[in-house]
């Protein structure tokens, strides 16, 4: 059975901004969620007096603000701030806590490189694709002349995958070309080579593909992708909802033209909240 959280403190009429993610939280439950699920993620400098702040006036805990203000002026890491937390509001039993403060030690060893790979993970998969564009543009900084050409690659293929999300194809299949002359990874060509489909005329598509060793392998690699994306499309509510909308289009062009507007928008309206991100 999962465990249910009760309550403590109050529901806070203004929330508390994590600075990092830009996330906002509304209770201490929250804040203690968001630390348990992205231990991985918080630094030393995860605390504040803000934070406490907010604690003491938004949450109506007084008493555990003062614990941590108190902790704060001699120890400012997180291993001792997230106990106190987690101790103060019984949110977590003592497997959970050991658990989330055994993450909060190792993130000491990582270095500024693995920081950035995480926090730009964390912002790709949560669509942020601004602050993931500044994580992995500050990585490729960092790691430009030094000798792991791994973690440089990967940075170079995430940028490509956020341009390639924002339909910037161009500027993904250069992004993604950076990644396999780096590494010389297949999967990161097969990309190279998605983008520029996607980016150029047929003509020119297939003259870059008379350029590139190994064009042929790569290219069916990437037509065998592209009819397994489309066989799943194909069995998709989407294309469903499009096959339905096409057979009004003769019979019922008033339905036809409503159904079709409503559908428009709707993904025009994923693509605005997906911006907003």
């Amino acid at each position: 059975m999962n465990r249910v959280y009760a309550c403590y403190g109050r529901y806070a009429s203004t929330p508390y901004t994590i600075k990092k993610t830009h996330i906002h939280v509304f209770c201490v439950e929250e804040l203690c969620f968001y630390i348990r699920e992205n231990a991985y993620f918080i630094d030393d400098d995860f605390f504040d007096q803000d934070m406490f702040l907010w604690l003491e006036e938004e949450c109506g805990l007084s008493s555990i603000a003062k614990k941590l203000r108190n902790k704060y002026r001699t120890d400012k890491s997180s291993e001792s701030l997230v106990r106190i937390l987690f101790e103060e509001t019984f949110y977590a039993d003592m497997d959970q806590l050991n658990q989330t403060l055994a993450i909060l030690k190792n993130n000491q060893k990582m270095s500024q490189q693995e920081k950035l790979k995480l926090q730009g993970d964390f912002f790709l998969k949560n669509e942020k694709y601004t602050l993931a564009l500044d994580c992995y543009e500050d990585l490729v900084k960092l790691m430009t002349g030094r000798k792991d050409k791994k973690l440089l690659a990967a940075a170079y293929h995430n940028l490509g995958v956020i341009y390639a999300r924002l339909f910037m194809f161009e500027s993904a299949g250069e992004y993604f070309r950076k990644a396999y002359d780096t590494s010389g990874d297949k999967s990161y060509m097969v990309d190279y080579l998605a983008s520029i489909r996607c980016a150029y005329s047929d003509d020119k598509y297939l003259k870059k593909l008379n350029i590139i060793d190994g064009a042929y392998d790569y290219s069916s690699a990437l037509e065998e992708k592209v009819d397994a994306i489309n066989k799943a499309y194909e069995n998709s509510d989407e294309y469903t909802a499009v096959k339905n909308i096409i057979k009004l289009k003769n019979d019922k062009a008033a339905d036809y033209k409503e159904k079709a507007d409503s559908f428009v928008e709707g993904i025009k309206e994923e693509y605005r909240e997906s911006m907003e991100k």
